[in-house]
């Protein structure tokens, strides 16, 4: 199993997560991330299993984001670090 690291930013995002289900427009406010960069950071976080995406269904339909198991664990481990960073 490969442990990952996570920066503090990254940190910041998947606690932000943590506190409840978000959207993305919800995510760009409290992280202050541009959109699109925030759209790719998402996607590998999607990747790496550390959060679940779910469009809700209807008019104004929104991307809805959730912290999986996985990233309740990392985003809980003290002192960590991830090659990719975003500051």
């Amino acid at each position: 199993m490969t442990t990952i690291h996570l920066s503090q930013t990254e940190r910041y995002v998947l606690t932000q997560i943590h506190d409840g289900n978000h959207t993305i427009e919800d995510l760009i406010t409290a992280t202050g991330f541009p959109r699109p960069r925030l759209r790719t950071y998402l996607t590998w976080l999607a990747h790496d299993d550390f959060i679940e995406v779910t469009r809700t269904d209807g008019p104004g339909s929104e991307l809805h984001i959730d912290l999986t198991d996985r990233g309740i664990e990392r985003c809980t481990q003290p002192d960590s670090r991830h090659p990719l960073t975003y500051v």
